[in-house]
């Protein structure tokens, strides 16, 4: 696949008008923690042996795919050129930027001689209990997917290509590389944008957060940093107090 190499963004330290689509992928997990990775208030975790793991086998996993056919060579080549220099692919919505950074490990983009795309999420866990990757880590990869693809569909349009309505999510499993299960993903562009609007709104408007509590038992797992700005533990502290 076409390498591309884009600086690595800091996140701003106020409200921005950009937004990484991997944090708002994180909203159907908790949109609270999805809200502060987005917004720049808690920074993206330090590197641990779990995250670097991860990022030596996608490595591995795009070496050992083999070439590309010479159309999908041609197609990054001129998908290249729509690159913003310091987010990546950037599609803006009510004046914010929604953007998928390439930097770091990439994902697959599979183009047929058409033009038509369809966007691969590879994804390596730890735990290869498919169940449990069904019901807890499939629902942020699909999210995102879908992101990706309403970001890349102008793009893909403009190049005289068409975004497919289906892509995937490949689980895989860290310790033996052996492939777990792959999901259909399913590109609703008009559904994708009002879900992405749902998100910016709540992120402008902390308030609607409370709209869309995360369950009880997720709050356990949840790190100092999440929880010192949470907003429904604000609420629990302040009913605690008049109580």
């Amino acid at each position: 696949m076409a390498k591309f190499f884009l600086r690595k963004v800091a996140y701003p330290q106020s409200q921005p008008p950009r937004i990484r689509g991997s944090g708002m992928g994180k909203w159907n997990w908790c949109a609270e923690q999805s809200r502060h990775l987005c917004l720049g208030l808690v920074p993206e975790s330090e590197p641990t042996d779990a995250t670097e793991g991860g990022t030596i086998c996608h490595k591995v996993l795009e070496e050992s795919m083999g070439r590309r056919f010479p159309w999908e060579d041609d197609f990054l080549r001129d998908l290249e050129k729509f690159q913003d220099p310091d987010l990546g692919f950037v599609r803006i919505i009510e004046g914010s930027k929604i953007y998928y950074n390439l930097t770091g490990h990439q994902d697959d983009l599979q183009i047929t001689p058409d033009r038509t795309v369809s966007i691969v999420e590879n994804k390596f866990v730890l735990n290869p209990n498919l169940s449990f990757i069904q019901r807890y880590k499939f629902c942020m990869a699909e999210f995102q997917t879908q992101i990706y693809a309403w970001i890349f569909d102008p793009i893909v349009q403009q190049l005289g290509g068409v975004m497919n309505r289906v892509h995937a999510v490949c689980f895989w499993n860290m310790n033996t590389f052996k492939h777990i299960h792959t999901f259909q993903v399913i590109y609703q562009p008009a559904q994708t944008e009002e879900n992405i609007l749902r998100c910016i709104k709540a992120f402008e408007n902390p308030e609607l957060i409370l709209k869309f509590p995360p369950r009880e038992w997720k709050c356990k797992y949840c790190s100092p940093e999440h929880k010192e700005l949470c907003i429904f533990r604000r609420k629990e502290n302040e009913k605690s107090k008049q109580s």
